[in-house]
């Protein structure tokens, strides 16, 4: 079961919980670099409404493909106006458990720097998938171990949504 809007204030974290083999991470809004502002759209709704999360399943064998489920989510009982930044507008981050990134599924891409709005209607949710090769942005592949995974959804810039890390392992 996919987790839907979480109850908790905005830019509040909820914890990794597994669901159908999976390991999903939820974040309500973590608007970066607008410090505790809640941007409004034309319909008088704020993104606080949305919830976003990374689905990802908790470990893979070294060499295989990792699948990635990026999904937003509209909680109120008003449509959302969701301005999306270039295309695609989303990402995928890799991380060691230092935090040093080790991928971006970006990375090397070209980037259109196009708006896209995007209406959510009340429950209604928009999906973006990828995949990790595990390889880093130099395409060599990463070692076994523990990597923790980010899903980004690009917002009219400067403005972005980012998941809370999703730890995956990843053995011999």
């Amino acid at each position: 079961m996919v987790p839907g809007p979480s109850r908790h204030p905005p830019a509040a974290v909820t914890p990794a919980v597994p669901s159908r083999g999976r390991r999903v991470a939820a974040v309500v809004v973590a608007l970066l670099g607008l410090a505790g502002s809640s941007p409004q759209n034309a319909k008088g709704t704020g993104l606080e409404a949305l919830a976003l999360w990374l689905e990802v399943k908790p470990h893979a064998r070294t060499g295989e493909w990792v699948p990635l489920k990026l999904k937003v989510k509209n909680g109120s009982k008003r449509p959302v106006e969701l301005t999306l930044g270039g295309r695609p507008a989303h990402d995928f981050v890799a991380l060691k458990a230092d935090g040093t990134e080790v991928w971006r599924w970006s990375h090397g891409q070209v980037i259109q720097e196009i708006l896209e709005v995007k209406t959510l209607q009340p429950g209604e949710d928009l999906g973006f998938e990828g995949a990790w090769r595990q390889v880093d942005n130099a395409r060599r592949p990463v070692a076994a171990g523990i990597y923790f995974l980010r899903g980004v959804l690009n917002l009219e810039p400067p403005e972005r949504m980012v998941t809370a890390p999703v730890q995956l392992r990843i053995s011999p």
